[in-house]
């Protein structure tokens, strides 16, 4: 019924659709569970959201972490038609679905959106991108992540062909250019990084893209000269190339804008104009207005600000504001934390974060939940981690630790086996930098430019090093030493230990 959390933890497939629409037909909101994330994080998710039921899957159905909560697996249902159940009472300002994102405190935070917050996305969005029943959509997203409601209710609620694309097509890019291409795709949404890598695919493919209309970029800044090789290929407008900014605190999608020839010249991120029923402000940090071209902290009011955070009212509070820009008593402000500057045509150009939040491959990231578990090891004293652009300009995480002495400083194979018991993988550093000190500004702040680039050292492992054997083994530790930029690979070590991942996993085959 109306207001109930229902926790969907299946592997991605048709179910997955199928439970998320079952939980919001009788009236409940779905807390979408990723099955890659750790126990203790799904366990937080759930208890946060005092979830008492959870769809699983046969798969899934044994690593659910133990609770309070029933675990009911789909393939036990019986699948006949159920008749005509009396559905609940609703409320379009009912809640839809709790998303979670990392948390600056430590603890990942859910967002409680409503089903009005969704339809008037789509229908806002439809005044910019106009879409219907003969588009073919695919869900290339974990359905934990915000960018994924509009992939899969942008598509259902309009009749259109939604490709549920598998995991490891995900991870494949030559596969996903196939299903692109055999699928007949007419949508395609991307966060930058994964379109850097399925661009690369696209020009060695035997099959061209050419029923794709729209490629709609989100979940991170996009650097639009990266573009170039696209555009010299395909041009601008078959398919359309639109730049979509937004969080899940205002519903996924905020401001739009296609991308021309001009902004592949800019030296930054434009991210255009709210969409019809938002309005954004950019203000200084007295809650005033800024002038054209002054930066200031993207503010945002109108529908598509969600409820709040579930069961959280004082950061609900702190975040979400009455809104002193106007009379209408009700109407708050959504402080994003972004940075943006108007230009005199009326476009938004984006600068950056005000604190210590980053998204890296979409994923939105507070480095300060990860110096939290990090100061919580043994022979950690600080620890302090930021994105770094490696010289491939592919952005991680590198932390920078300072030893306490008083014990014997982990490994970097230790500190990962820790993380992630907390942490899922987006949120593991890359690179894990032993300082003496933390250099500061001559103010006796952080000296960000006087932190040292990550060396190619091989990491200290805990294991020994074993050199490859001669023929294959060499072969194969040669293309990981090229990908991961180390100096040496042994035989027996671990690819995700020495800073591996799935993006990384795409360049190694």
């Amino acid at each position: 019924g109306p207001e109930t959390c229902v926790g969907v933890y299946v592997e991605r497939s048709l179910e997955t659709a199928v439970a998320t629409l079952a939980v919001l037909l009788a009236g409940g909101a779905y807390v979408p569970l990723d099955t890659a994330f750790p126990a203790d994080r799904i366990t937080l998710m759930l208890t946060e959201t005092r979830t008492t039921l959870v769809l699983t899957h046969p798969t899934t159905h044994h690593t659910l972490p133990h609770g309070p909560w029933t675990t009911l697996n789909l393939s036990t249902l019986d699948t006949a038609e159920p008749g005509n159940p009396e559905l609940p009472d609703m409320h379009p300002d009912n809640a839809a679905y709790v998303i979670f994102t990392s948390g600056s405190t430590g603890r990942p935070k859910g967002t409680t959106i409503t089903h009005t917050n969704v339809t008037r996305l789509l229908e806002a969005v439809h005044t910019r991108l106009p879409y219907g029943p003969d588009d073919v959509w695919t869900l290339f997203h974990s359905y934990a992540f915000d960018f994924s409601v509009w992939e899969m209710w942008g598509a259902l609620t309009t009749g259109a062909h939604l490709i549920i694309t598998p995991h490891h097509t995900t991870r494949d890019t030559h596969a996903f250019h196939t299903l692109l291409h055999h699928t007949h795709t007419t949508i395609l949404n991307q966060t930058p990084t994964a379109f850097r890598q399925l661009e690369h695919t696209n020009t060695h493919h035997p099959h061209p893209l050419t029923t794709l209309r729209a490629i709609i970029f989100g979940g991170e800044p996009l650097d639009p000269p990266s573009l170039q090789r696209w555009t010299q290929r395909h041009g601008h407008t078959h398919p359309a190339l639109i730049n979509m900014y937004g969080i899940t605190e205002t519903t996924v999608h905020v401001t739009t804008t296609p991308i021309t020839p001009h902004h592949l010249t800019q030296p930054h991120t434009t991210i255009g104009q709210p969409l019809p029923d938002l309005h954004l402000h950019l203000l200084d940090p007295h809650g005033q207005p800024t002038p054209i071209g002054v930066p200031g902290e993207i503010h945002i009011t109108g529908p598509g600000l969600a409820r709040g955070y579930t069961h959280q009212p004082t950061l609900t509070a702190t975040r979400f504001t009455p809104n002193h820009l106007t009379h209408h008593p009700g109407t708050r402000l959504y402080h994003t934390g972004d940075l943006a500057h108007y230009t005199p045509n009326g476009q938004l150009h984006y600068h950056g974060r005000t604190d210590t939040q980053t998204k890296i491959r979409g994923h939105r990231i507070e480095t300060n939940e990860i110096n939290t578990h990090l100061t919580a090891q043994p022979g950690i004293h600080q620890a302090h981690t930021i994105p770094r652009n490696d010289h491939n300009d592919q952005t991680d995480l590198v932390a920078y630790l300072i030893p306490d002495h008083t014990t014997e400083t982990p490994t970097t194979t230790t500190l990962r086996q820790a993380l992630s018991q907390h942490l899922p993988a987006y949120m593991i550093p890359r690179h894990f930098v032993f300082l003496d000190t933390l250099p500061l500004t001559p103010q006796g702040k952080l000296d960000h430019r006087a932190l040292p680039s990550p060396s190619g050292d091989r990491p200290e492992l805990g294991t020994t090093y074993t050199p490859p054997e001669p023929g294959h083994e060499e072969t194969l530790a040669h293309i990981w030493r090229d990908v991961l930029d180390v100096d040496r690979v042994g035989r027996h070590d671990d690819f995700f230990h020495l800073g591996g991942d799935s993006i990384r996993s795409i360049q190694i085959l």
